[in-house]
Parts: structure tokens; sequence; C-alpha cells
């Protein structure tokens, strides 16, 4: 009697892969409708969700560059001068003028924006 109950233990321990896939086809067969349904229905779910919460990001970057017209320059060296000058003054107003509140209002108003989030 012991020896059946082992048996019987160990039988119960193993498990037939083979007939699990078959009630996984046999399933699927029946129910393949549903499946089709509901990953239609979650596909236009979220399509309608990221439809709505979508917003444009605009990346964009400025190179500026200052040449010296060679009328400005004497043979004092001034004009070399006051043109370092003047690009060293340049150099350091643009990062102040492009991060600038009034610049960033009027860039949201043209794209029709609240506001634009900078980094």
């Amino acid at each position: 009697m012991n020896e059946r109950n082992d048996e019987t233990r160990k039988e119960a321990e193993q498990i037939d892969l083979y007939s699990l896939l078959l009630d996984y086809i046999r399933v699927l067969s029946r129910m393949w409708l549903w499946v089709v349904l509901l990953a239609a229905a979650g596909g236009i779910l979220f399509f309608i969700r990221d439809y709505t919460s979508w917003s444009p990001r605009y990346t964009a970057s400025a190179v500026f560059t200052v040449s010296i017209s060679s009328d400005t320059q004497n043979s004092s060296g001034a004009g070399s001068f006051y043109a370092s000058s003047t690009a060293e003054q340049m150099e350091k107003t643009f990062p102040y003028i492009l991060t600038s509140g009034v610049l960033s209002r009027r860039a949201a108003a043209e794209m029709g924006q609240d506001n634009i989030s900078a980094v």
C-alpha cells in the first residue's frame, strides 16, 4: 500500500507538457476571436491616449559669427582692439538674450504654446 501511495505521489508531481500544450491550443482555437478583439481594443486605447497627450518638441540652436570689416581697421591697431572688445561683449550678452524670458514668451506665442520648457 505504501508503494502505491509513492507511485501516485510521483505521478502527481510530474507535469505533462504535451497535454498542457494540447489544452492551450484547444482553448485558443475556441477563443481566438476574443484574443484578437482584446488586442485591437488595447491598441486603439493606447493610440487614443498617445494622440490626445502628444505635444510637439522642438530643438533649436544658433551660431553667431562676428566679422570685422576691413574699413574699420586702421594702421594703429585701434580697430583690432575695438573689434575684439565688441566680440567679447557680444559673447557675454548673447546667452542672456537667447535665454531671456522675453524671447521665450515670444517664441511660445509664435508656436501657440503657453510656455517653452527649456533645458
